[in-house]
């Protein structure tokens, strides 16, 4: 990514997709709740799922937190400020971060999210089947 303010918009609208496994997220584990309560499921699919939806919700509350800092990032000129109050939150943490770094890490919660959250729905529908 060469053209810094395009690539943070770009980033701001990519993160923003968080709503969206969040959705989907808390329909398969209603789903599958109301399964359970239904008597249609076990306990072990709806630990199962449980597990599945607490993972999901850990990778979306980090898109989250990406969300607000591309669009803080994306209103200020200088992202060493950035960089230096990450440092000293996690001191083991790099000094400056590049901007293809964060898309990769970016890139990678989302990938992660989204397969957990298939993995859910996975779990719901066999659930469903048995």
């Amino acid at each position: 990514m060469n053209n810094r303010p395009h690539d943070e918009q770009i980033m701001v609208i990519f993160t923003a997709g968080w709503r969206f496994l969040a959705a989907l997220s808390v329909m398969a584990f209603l789903t599958q709740f109301l399964l359970y309560l239904s008597g249609f499921s076990g306990e072990y699919p709806m630990a199962a799922g449980i597990l599945f939806f607490l993972c999901t919700m850990y990778f979306i509350f980090r898109l989250w937190l990406d969300h607000h800092l591309f669009r803080r990032l994306a209103q200020s000129s200088d992202t060493g400020i950035f960089d230096e109050s990450l440092t000293t939150l996690f001191p083991g943490r790099a000094q400056h971060t590049h901007f293809s770094q964060r898309w990769r890490g970016t890139k990678r919660l989302f990938q992660q999210g989204a397969l957990c959250m298939v993995l859910q729905w996975g779990v719901t529908v066999i659930a469903l089947l048995n």
